[in-house]
C-alpha cells in the first residue's frame, strides 16, 4: 500500500540506502517518492500516486504529514495543527476525544525539528496498517513491509520468519495482535500515540470495549433509521474523493447497501463486478458466464446454504438495475504475473488466491482513470450478531471455541508446519483473549472478530486495493461503526436489523436474493436456512463437515493447488525457508484430504517463506 515511511535515529544510515528502499516500493507506473523531512537522523517520506491522500502541514519547528482523511471538516489543516499542539503538550484527554469524535481514517506523523523527535498517531480502527522494527538504534516505521525488510537487510540483520506468526496464519489466515510474520517486526496498534526514537514507545490513547449496548432501549426500527441516516452521511463524505465513484458490487448485502446509499443520496456512481474465470473474454461483453464470482477474501460458510452456487454477477446486475446505476461485469483470471505482483506488494500477508483482483483493478483504471473505489467492507461485522452462539464462560473455553469455529488448518497441523509446539500456538490464542478489557466472554468474542479477523485480515485486503486507488467504506465511518456496535445482538440475529436498515435505504433491494443463502432476507426460505446455520454453529465440527461436503458439490477442486512438485521445488531451492519440511510434506502427501482453502493457505505461507509463488 502506498503511504508513509519513517527512518529515525540512524545518523549512519546512508542516504542511498533509504532511497533504494523507497524506490523498491514504487510498484506501479505513476508512483513517485515525496520527501517531507530529511534532518540529521530523521527521514519522513511517502510513496504513492497523484490521487493518494497525503498532505504535509508546516509549523514553527515541526512538520506534520497526514495520510488519509478527516472526512467531516472543510479544513483538515486546522485539525492537524490542533492535534500537533495536543501531541506536543501531552494532552491525552483532548487526543482521545478527537479520536472518538467525527469521521476520520488516517495515519499522522509529526517531526519535531527542535526536539529531534518523531511522533505517530493511528486512528481508532487501524485503517492504515503500519509496521515498525528497531535494529541497532535505528527505528523504521512504514506502511510498506517491503520497505521495512529492505531497510533491515541494509542494516545487516535480515528478518527471519516468526514461527508463531506463521502458525497463526495457517490456523486463522491472519496473525494476532501486533504480531507480523517477521521476527521483530510489529504492526502498530489502533488508537495509539507512538513515540519513535531508538525504539518505539506506545501509548494506547483509545481502547475498544464491546461490553454493553447503549442503544438496547431503542426498537430495531429506531436503530435502523439512525444507522441509515449516519450511513448516508458517510456516503456523501466519501463521494468523489479521487474521481469517479465506482462501487464494487457483488451478490452480498454489504456492497448493495453502499450502492443504495449512493443512489438514495443522488450521488453519481457506477457499479462494477468481478468474476473469476479460467479463460476471460478479451473484451467485456456484458454477458454473464456460469462461473461464480468470488466475494470477499475467502468467502463465507453461509454460502453453503444456497441451494446452488448463486451467481453474484446476476444478482449484482439486478441490484444495479433496480437502483438505476450503470453496471459493468469484468471477467478476470489468475496468472503467475498477478500472483507474483501481489506477493511483492503485500509480502505474503494477503491471501494469494485473491491475486486475480489485481487484473480487475487494472481494467477499472483503464476504463475510469483516477477513481474512488467504494466497498461494503465492515458491513459483515457491524451489522451481524458476533456473539459466540453457545456458552463460553471462561477465557479457555472462548479460545477453544474461536479455534474450532475460525480455523483453516487444525492447530496441530498448523503448529507442525510452522515447526512449533501445538500448546504454544493454542496458548497464544488464550493469551490474546485474556488481553481484552471486557469481562463478558460474548463481548470478548466480538472483540476477537473485530480486532483480529477485521483489523488484522480484512483491512489488509482493503490496503491491497489502495495500491491502485483510494479504497473507502461507509461502514467504517466511526459514527456508523460506533452506533452499530452499540445496537444489541438480539436485533442483529438472522440479519433482522440489517433487513430493516436496507429497507430504509431501498425497499426494492432488500428483497433481492442474498447470494450466501440463495434467498432474500424477507423470505421464509432465508429464515429457515439461517436457523439451520445458527443451530450448526453450536456444533462447529458438524458445521465444518456439512459446509465442506456442500462446497465439494458446488464447485470442482483447483488442480494447480494439488500439484505438490512446485511446492517441493521451492522449499528445496530455498534450503532454509523457516518452515518445517516434514510438516509441509505431510500435507502434500495427503492433498486429497484437504480443502482448496487449506491448500491455498499453505501456498500463501510457502510463498511468504520463500519469496516465490508455486504457480
Amino acid at each position: 500500500m502506498p503511504g508513509l515511511s519513517i527512518v529515525r535515529g540512524g545518523d549512519d544510515v546512508a542516504t542511498g540506502t533509504i532511497d533504494d528502499a523507497l524506490d523498491a516500493v514504487t510498484f506501479l507506473d505513476g508512483y513517485r517518492v515525496d520527501e517531507h523531512v530529511r534532518d540529521a537522523g530523521t527521514m519522513v517520506a511517502h510513496t504513492g500516486y497523484d490521487a493518494y491522500p497525503v498532505r504535509a502541514v508546516e509549523g514553527e519547528g515541526w512538520t506534520a504529514v497526514l495520510e488519509g482523511y478527516v472526512h467531516d471538516t472543510a479544513d483538515p489543516e486546522r485539525e492537524v495543527r490542533s492535534v500537533v499542539r495536543w501531541l506536543r503538550a501531552g494532552d491525552t484527554e483532548k487526543l482521545r476525544s478527537w479520536l472518538r469524535e467525527g469521521d476520520k481514517e488516517f495515519l499522522l506523523a509529526v517531526a519535531d525539528h527542535d526536539a529531534g523527535e518523531v511522533t505517530v498517531l493511528t486512528d481508532v480502527l487501524g485503517r492504515f496498517p503500519t509496521y515498525s522494527v528497531t535494529i541497532d538504534g535505528t527505528t523504521v516505521v512504514s506502511r510498506e513491509l517491503k520497505f521495512v525488510r529492505r531497510m533491515v537487510d541494509a542494516l545487516g540483520d535480515p528478518v527471519s520468519l516468526d514461527r508463531l506468526a506463521v502458525a497463526q496464519q495457517l490456523l486463522f489466515g491472519y496473525t494476532l495482535g501486533t504480531r507480523t510474520p517477521f521476527e521483530g517486526v510489529e504492526q502498530l496498534p489502533p488508537g495509539a500515540r507512538i513515540d519513535v526514537e531508538d525504539g518505539i514507545e506506545v501509548d494506547r490513547v483509545y481502547r475498544h470495549d464491546f461490553e454493553g449496548h447503549e442503544h438496547a432501549d431503542r426498537s430495531s426500527a429506531e436503530n435502523a433509521e439512525a444507522l441509515a441516516s449516519r450511513f448516508l452521511d458517510a456516503c456523501r463524505r466519501r463521494s468523489n474523493v479521487a474521481g469517479q465513484n465506482v462501487v464494487s458490487l457483488s451478490g452480498g448485502l454489504d456492497s448493495r447497501a453502499v450502492a443504495a446509499g449512493f443512489a438514495r443520496t443522488d450521488l453519481p456512481a457506477v457499479a462494477a463486478t468481478f468474476q473469476r474465470v479460467s479463460n476471460p473474454e478479451p473484451v467485456n461483453t456484458g454477458e454473464v458466464s456460469s462461473t461464480p464470482a468470488i466475494a470477499g477474501e475467502m468467502g463465507s460458510d453461509e454460502s453453503a446454504f444456497a441451494d446452488e452456487m448463486s451467481d453474484d454477477a446476476e444478482i449484482a446486475e439486478e441490484v444495479a438495475a433496480k437502483l438505476g446505476i450503470p453496471w459493468t461485469l469484468y471477467q478476470v483470471s489468475d496468472s503467475a504475473r498477478v500472483r507474483s505482483q501481489l506477493l511483492d506488494m503485500k509480502q505474503g500477508t494477503n491471501y494469494l488466491e485473491m491475486a486475480f483482483i489485481l487484473e480487475f483493478f487494472e481494467r477499472l483504471q483503464a476504463d475510469h482513470g483516477s477513481l474512488t473505489y467504494l466497498t461494503g467492507d465492515g458491513g459483515d461485522k457491524v451489522l451481524a450478531d458476533l456473539t459466540a452462539g453457545r456458552p463460553v464462560g471462561t477465557d479457555g473455553t472462548l479460545a477453544h471455541h474461536l479455534v474450532e469455529t475460525n480455523s483453516i488448518f487444525p492447530p496441530e497441523e498448523a503448529a507442525r508446519i510452522a515447526g512449533i509446539d501445538t500448546q504454544r500456538l493454542l496458548g497464544s490464542v488464550r493469551e490474546r483473549v485474556r488481553s481484552y478489557p471486557e469481562s463478558d466472554h460474548d463481548a470478548k468474542h466480538v472483540h476477537f472478530l473485530i480486532r483480529e479477523r477485521g483489523m488484522n485480515w480484512l483491512t489488509h485486503g482493503e490496503d491491497r486495493n489502495r495500491y491502485y486507488f483510494p479504497s473507502l467504506s461507509p461502514f467504517y465511518a466511526w459514527p456508523v461503526f460506533e452506533y452499530a456496535m452499540n445496537c444489541p445482538p438480539e436485533q442483529k440475529q438472522r440479519r433482522g436489523l440489517y433487513r430493516e436498515f436496507l429497507s430504509m435505504l431501498s425497499p426494492e433491494i432488500a428483497d433481492v436474493e442474498y447470494a450466501n443463502f440463495g434467498a432474500s432476507l424477507s423470505s421464509l426460505e432465508y429464515r429457515v436456512k439461517h436457523r439451520l446455520y445458527d443451530e450448526l454453529t453450536r456444533f462447529p465440527s458438524l458445521k465444518r463437515l456439512v459446509v465442506s461436503q456442500v462446497r465439494r458439490k458446488q464447485k470442482g477442486r483447483r488442480e494447480e493447488l494439488r500439484d505438490p512438485e512446485p511446492v517441493r521445488a521451492l522449499l528445496a531451492a530455498d534450503g532454509d525457508s523457516g518452515l518445517n519440511p516434514r510438516g509441509v510434506e505431510s500435507v502434500l502427501e495427503r492433498e486429497s484430504s484437504y480443502s482448496d482453502a487449506e491448500l491455498a493457505r499453505l501456498h500463501t505461507v510457502v510463498a511468504l517463506a520463500t519469496g516465490e509463488t508455486a504457480y
